[in-house]
């Protein structure tokens, strides 16, 4: 099922970015103030202009310090697990309470793997926000049960690589590859599952 509301009311909305810096770490050629810079490019290129806030869980030997990212020492991997969907819950939440429209993202390798993931996204979804993820790898075949459930609830999915250095998303709701290039927010035009290179 399609994503039935205006993507255009999204545009100017703000963005939570939920990062397990663990299952998506920091690529060593670049710097956190650098991928904070890439991943504001990414989403201005599908069409987000709002203000951008990155939280980053992991532990201290994983700190990516930048102005733009405030970070989160959690321990074990249900630890970051259980913080993060806290945190995206709670702030969802707070952006509905505000009567404001809202996007989250999170970065993470657990997305198709929990189904807490998926649940509480498509909580926060009813909820009236905009889903956007990244993961290390490609997702899994769209009549996979998981990712059905998750991705008719999801705007946009990135390969966690081309994120950090401000590439398009694999997958937009609602149309095919060949609409890849002429997306964005505004234009209510999806991208679908398709390869990421470069």
């Amino acid at each position: 099922m399609p994503i039935s509301y205006p993507i255009s009311e999204f545009v100017v909305a703000d963005t939570g970015i939920f990062w397990d810096i663990v299952d998506c770490p920091v690529p060593s050629d670049l710097s956190p103030d650098k991928i904070y810079q890439n991943i504001k490019l990414a989403l201005k290129n599908v069409g987000y202009y709002g203000k951008l806030s990155i939280f980053a869980y992991g532990d201290e030997d994983q700190n990516p310090t930048s102005d733009g990212i405030k970070c989160f020492f959690t321990g074990d991997k249900q630890a970051r697990v259980n913080k993060i969907l806290n945190d995206v819950t709670f702030w969802g939440i707070r952006k509905k309470n505000e009567e404001r429209r809202a996007n989250v993202m999170v970065i993470s390798g657990s997305i198709i793997d929990d189904q807490l993931y998926v649940k509480f996204l498509g909580y926060l979804r009813s909820l009236d926000t905009n889903i956007l993820l990244a993961q290390p790898e490609n997702l899994p075949h769209l009549a996979d049960e998981v990712s059905g459930w998750l991705l008719r609830d999801v705007s946009e999915v990135w390969i966690w690589k081309s994120l950090a250095i401000g590439k398009k998303p694999i997958y937009r709701s609602g149309t095919s590859q060949d609409e890849v290039d002429g997306a964005s927010a505004c234009s209510g035009r999806s991208q679908g599952v398709g390869d990421v290179s470069g």
